[in-house]
């Protein structure tokens, strides 16, 4: 009777440990967020939803083009960050068809990451890309003309950990070291539709301005209708860079404890079986 009661125990006891093991491991790979491609409003002239503005100055200051982002709540660790780049060199309207790529427009790319409104650190500088294509197959067509460019998925590699939770916001950012006269242009969404012009004009909610301080990209402000600094711009929906984060996330403490009430009475469960 004492074996049976010692062999039931183990029985729970290894069934407690599997289930912590499978959700510590669940935890793994997980796509930490997301902003994919847009698939509504796509190359519709003054109206569409995707954008694309340039690497390029502000009042004679380099700017970096980026945004904000909220990871899950508790301890996140970041193993790759996909971000979209349109191309330099004109394409067809369908196809992957492009015949320049982010390794000849550009002799390095560089992921930034930091605090929302702090200094933002170099995140990585290792990355592979592919070609992709909006719903239908469609390229990139500019808002200022009918000249379709490639779209090119850009991931970096890195391990980067960070706390999660709606009290810790970060900001983004991505530095380009051109080529000749290529010119860096992160992928934007608005889920309204955009007006203005992508050179000339600049985002609404969730675009961020960069300046560079001792070499490093800071976040200086960012920018929202109203505010005056660029004018013309009349969208006043929020417009996002489309970003990809995967990695690992572990719950917080509080989290865990809950799950272990929740354990320990099914252990409890499980060894009054054995006494009834």
């Amino acid at each position: 009777m004492v074996k049976q009661t010692l062999d039931r125990f183990a029985v729970c006891v290894s069934l407690l440990v599997l289930a912590l093991m499978c959700t510590a491991s669940a935890s793994a790979g997980v796509v930490l967020y997301s902003n994919p491609l847009p698939n509504t409003n796509i190359n519709t002239g003054s109206g569409q939803s995707d954008i694309a503005p340039v690497y390029s100055t502000f009042s004679g200051t380099p700017f970096i083009l980026g945004d904000q982002f909220v990871l899950p709540a508790g301890s996140n660790t970041i193993t790759s960050f996909t971000i979209a780049e349109v191309g330099n060199v004109a394409t067809t309207a369908t196809g992957l068809t492009a015949t320049d790529y982010p390794t000849t427009e550009f002799s390095a790319l560089d992921l930034y990451i930091g605090q929302d409104l702090g200094s933002l650190t170099s995140a990585s500088t290792s990355y592979n890309y592919s070609q992709v294509s909006l719903p239908g197959g469609q390229n990139y067509e500019s808002i200022n003309s009918s000249t379709y460019y490639p779209i090119f998925a850009i991931t970096f590699s890195l391990s980067s950990t960070l706390p999660g939770g709606p009290g810790n916001i970060y900001d983004f950012a991505i530095g380009a070291t051109d080529i000749g006269s290529n010119t860096f242009a992160l992928l934007m969404g608005a889920a309204n539709g955009y007006t203005g012009s992508d050179t000339t004009q600049t985002l609404g909610n969730g675009f961020l301005y960069y300046e560079f301080s001792a070499g490093q990209p800071i976040a200086t402000y960012e920018y929202t209708p109203g505010y005056g600094y660029i004018s013309g711009y009349t969208n006043q929906s929020q417009v996002d860079a489309l970003a990809i984060i995967n990695g690992t996330t572990v719950p917080e403490p509080s989290t865990f404890g809950l799950m272990a009430l929740g354990l320990a009475g099914g252990l409890l469960t499980c060894l009054r079986r054995r006494a009834r």
